[in-house]
């Protein structure tokens, strides 16, 4: 169920990054942004292209049955080891690798949008 959960929030991630994005993106070019905002935009593709390669790197401990597994892979599950060091991989590692790095990719473009919202809002 968690690898689930997991991976709707990836699914859900991306596709609202996506939106984002776009949404980002005319909003430079309408001229609504203020210059703050547009040097964050800037910096965001090369923090995204950061975040994507460092997301190939997460791993963290997860307990099943006593045991303690390395999980790696956030949202999506893209490998596990057991306690004797046994990996289990298969036809998802790489289609998992693949999301994580465009989750973590279009993540500083969600949260430029979601900050940005917030800051039109309140002013």
């Amino acid at each position: 169920m968690l690898i689930l959960g997991f991976a709707i929030v990836g699914i859900l991630g991306i596709v609202l990054a996506a939106i984002a994005a776009g949404s980002n993106k005319r909003r430079a070019a309408g001229g609504a942004a203020t210059p703050r905002w547009l040097i964050a935009r800037r910096w965001s593709g090369p923090l995204g292209l950061l975040l994507g390669i460092g997301s190939y790197f997460i791993s963290y401990p997860l307990q099943d049955q006593g045991e303690t597994w390395r999980v790696m892979g956030f949202p999506f599950f893209a490998a596990a080891f057991d306690p004797r060091g046994a990996d289990y991989v298969g036809i998802t590692t790489i289609p998992a690798i693949i999301g994580n790095f465009v989750f973590f990719l279009a993540l500083p473009q969600l949260i430029l949008w979601a900050t940005g919202r917030s800051r039109v809002r309140g002013a």
